[in-house]
């Protein structure tokens, strides 16, 4: 089974909508629905992947990730490693948003007392 979860489009093709193909009596269960849609989510930032590449001609080495949908699921971790060829390692902070919007603020406001 093969889950495309581009369910709003892509970057490149907007119109682009989601899919599920090559069900079969054998592969469609909730495991593997579950795990075709992680796979799909991977696939979605490997295809940005790829054009970057193609654009640069770098290559990753080593993934640096964000965000609890990488951070709680070990199975999307492996997923990610594997279909990038490459280390994963997982931000430093935890709620990288929220880190992120703190760092600034704090940022921000030390330029105004400057």
């Amino acid at each position: 089974m093969q889950v495309r979860t581009t369910f709003n489009g892509t970057r490149v093709h907007p119109g682009l909508r989601g899919s599920i193909t090559n069900l079969s009596e054998d592969n469609f269960t909730p495991e593997g629905l579950t795990f075709g849609v992680l796979e799909g989510m991977a696939r979605e930032l490997y295809d940005m992947y790829s054009l970057m590449r193609a654009g640069t001609g770098l290559e990753a080495e080593r993934l640096v990730a964000s965000g609890n949908g990488l951070r709680m699921n070990p199975v999307l971790q492996e997923i990610c490693r594997r279909m990038f060829h490459a280390e994963l390692s997982l931000a430093e902070y935890k709620e990288e948003a929220a880190c992120g919007a703190a760092i600034s603020g704090t940022i921000a406001v030390g330029r105004e007392l400057a």
